[in-house]
């Protein structure tokens, strides 16, 4: 959620948001709008390319927030989470357990897209060639 306070009155369209009125943009919303989205609810990385990110408006993916208030430490938290998943990845593999229902079920709500009956791996060092027993 982004949260701004109009300094003046502000017309939007049909509409006037008056100076002291609070605004808050819900991002989730945002960032599954099928308006602004195709397929929204597909996993897609394709969607954030360079040349798919040059097609669209500016704001309809902002997971760090936006202007002057954008999260201080979004590019420390995006290189973290790199030199995370590198490490991660080099000493183990993921294997999709058989306990994962196939294909899954999207639960869709305003807080978080989540998997019905959640997503069961397997987490193997990569030294191993056992198949593990359930």
């Amino acid at each position: 959620m982004i949260i701004r306070h109009c300094e003046a009155d502000i017309e939007l369209e049909r509409h006037t948001l008056p100076k002291g009125a609070d605004v808050y943009i819900p991002t989730f919303l945002v960032h599954k709008s099928p308006d602004l989205w195709p397929q929204p609810y597909r996993f897609d990385p394709g969607r954030f390319s360079n040349e798919e990110r040059m097609k669209r408006e500016a704001m309809t993916h902002m997971p760090f927030g936006a202007g002057p208030h954008v999260c201080l430490g979004a590019k420390f938290a995006l290189a973290q989470m790199k030199m995370a998943l590198v490490s991660i990845l080099h000493h183990y593999t993921f294997v999709l357990s058989p306990k994962t229902e196939v294909p899954l079920r999207i639960a869709h709500s305003a807080a978080a897209d989540v998997p019905l009956n959640g997503v069961v791996l397997l987490i193997l060092p990569r030294n191993t060639t056992a198949t593990p027993t359930l």
